[in-house]
């Protein structure tokens, strides 16, 4: 399915509305987030991720939202859902319960290191968009309303609540749009 077929699903009301912010109570250390939730940022001198969850859990259904990398941004970042986790001040990926585009051109679950090649890389530039199918369990990605196909499909992804995930690294930002 192509982005514009997902975006005309929104517009129809196929997709759910998904209006979420960002969660200051689900988020690693030096994590700020915007007053109106929709934007988040990280300035440290460290080199450690750190993750972000939505506010707002997904039970069944579609759910679509968009991510804008800010300019400042030095890595990339990892994309996705995720259930939640035992700690912020890793990626949320590293853990079986995180599912991950990461900027690298690659997919991340349950590990900080290893997984198959996926997309294209990504670090300030772009948008990313995040369409999870929890009815078939289907977690799909695009990258500058690029479709590029089903990432992960698994039996997790069917089970609620999942939120949205986000984990950045060093000196970086987003913005969401949903």
């Amino acid at each position: 399915m192509n982005i514009y077929l997902l975006k005309r699903r929104k517009k129809s009301g196929s997709l759910k509305s998904f209006d979420f912010k960002w969660d200051l109570k689900k988020c690693g250390e030096n994590i700020a987030i915007s007053e109106d939730g929709k934007s988040v940022n990280l300035e440290e001198k460290g080199y450690v991720f750190r993750t972000v969850l939505g506010d707002t859990p997904m039970y069944k259904g579609n759910y679509y939202w968009e991510i804008l990398p800010s300019l400042s941004t030095k890595f990339p970042l990892k994309i996705g859902v995720s259930a939640k986790i035992p700690d912020f001040n890793k990626a949320f990926s590293d853990f079986k319960e995180g599912f991950a585009y990461y900027g690298s051109g690659s997919l991340r679950n349950g590990s900080a290191i290893l997984g198959e090649s996926f997309g294209n890389p990504f670090v300030n530039e772009g948008v990313i968009g995040v369409f999870l199918n929890m009815d078939k369990g289907i977690l799909s990605f695009s990258l500058n309303n690029r479709y590029l196909g089903v990432a992960y499909k698994s039996k997790f992804l069917t089970l609620g609540p999942i939120f949205p995930a986000a984990a950045l690294l060093n000196c970086a930002g987003f913005k969401t749009f949903t």
